[in-house]
């Protein structure tokens, strides 16, 4: 009888020491899937000084990213329920910042005199900031395997691409709703490059997707794409100076 038992105890320990080895196995790859995204992403980030990003949430959003050497102009358009359009357009310099708002109760002009903060990732600098989506970013590796524990990642094929397929709840990557009960984005593998996210959101007790999609160009970024709108279209506002700390 005790025999017996010593050998069900050892049945037990042997399943749950596969079970743990199959779960370190698991984590382990997807830690290192993400390191290749970071590793690829930040590669992109540091090394192009020519960058357009179009960003559309659901045909109500569209948010464009020129950036060429040391200027970025970010414009982006909406459109509410009602059909009302308004435009943002900033153009960041070094020492100088230019706002300019359209909407229905007229156009504004801001400027501000500050300093910029770098571009780029991984950057220890505290006024640093990064403009291509990295699902696979982390500020430690205990931070890494954390999202690797906590994101399903598999592999599958759009328009004849290589892509992670990454679902997660609680990855600190990921940006949610306050109702958002799942996020699942699409990664090219070769690029590391986020193209779509899913994001479900529970709304008067159903679930709704939001589609959020990505493009991404190199090099094609003229002058003339980081020009200024006509100033004298826009009401102009005092000059601010902000102090950088």
């Amino acid at each position: 009888m005790e025999k017996k038992k010593f050998k069900i105890w050892q049945i037990i320990m042997l399943s749950i020491l596969i079970i743990l080895c199959i779960f370190a196995i698991n984590v382990t790859r997807k830690t290192i899937i993400l390191a290749q995204i970071d590793q690829k992403v930040t590669n992109c980030e540091n090394n192009n000084n020519n960058i357009y990003i179009k960003t559309i949430l659901e045909n109500t959003v569209k948010i464009e990213t020129f950036i060429k050497e040391n200027v970025n102009k970010t414009t982006m358009e909406r459109k509410d329920s009602d059909g009302n359009e308004s435009k943002i357009i900033q153009i960041t310099y070094p020492n100088e910042r230019k706002l300019y708002t359209e909407s229905k109760e007229g156009k504004v002009m801001y400027t501000y005199e500050e300093k910029a903060p770098l571009r780029g990732a991984h950057i220890e600098n505290k006024s640093s900031y990064s403009t291509i989506g990295n699902v696979g970013y982390s500020w430690s590796i205990f931070n890494r395997i954390f999202n690797a524990m906590v994101t399903r990642i598999k592999t599958v094929e759009l328009d004849g691409e290589k892509y992670y397929e990454m679902s997660s709840l609680y990855n600190t990557n990921f940006i949610y709703s306050e109702n958002t009960k799942n996020m699942i984005t699409y990664v090219n593998k070769d690029t590391g490059l986020n193209t779509k996210r899913i994001e479900k959101i529970e709304e008067n007790g159903n679930i709704e997707e939001k589609v959020t999609t990505f493009e991404y160009e190199f090099n094609t970024v003229t002058d003339e794409d980081i020009k200024e709108p006509e100033a004298s279209d826009y009401k102009i506002m005092e000059k601010k100076v902000i102090k950088n700390n």
